[in-house]
């Protein structure tokens, strides 16, 4: 067995495990389907405007088998998005896949501005 070999066992043995790294997601279509799937999701740092003016912008990706991006094949211009982690995300890039992984990256906006923050990274409104 090859070390690649070995690594494409450990995508779906280790990394897609919902009992280690792994979670479900969906995808659903603006032409309303939806599929499920076991993926990754990373999250970045929020980019917050200090100022107040712009939205919160929250990024990420989610990564998902290479067995599994066929299921999310969709038409044409259709639009992905995504919900994880209590949200509705947009898909606004694809990657290529590697060792049997696919990577999408995700991105969502949040109108709330307040430099008030928890320990959770959640925004809130003074006085709330």
């Amino acid at each position: 067995m090859t070390l690649k070999d070995l690594i494409e066992s450990d995508v779906q043995d280790v990394f897609l495990n919902t009992d280690e790294f792994a979670e479900t997601v969906t995808f659903r279509t603006d032409a309303g389907g939806a599929v499920s799937v076991t993926g990754i999701v990373g999250l970045d740092e929020p980019l917050r405007d200090t100022e107040a003016f712009r939205p919160t912008i929250y990024t990420g990706s989610v990564s998902i088998s290479e067995a599994d991006r066929s299921e999310l094949l969709t038409k044409p211009n259709e639009l992905l998005t995504v919900e994880t982690h209590g949200y509705t995300w947009r898909v606004v890039d694809v990657g290529v896949v590697r060792s049997g992984m696919f990577e999408v990256a995700i991105q969502r906006e949040s109108s709330e501005h307040s430099n008030a923050v928890d320990l959770q990274g959640n925004q809130h409104r003074y006085g709330d």
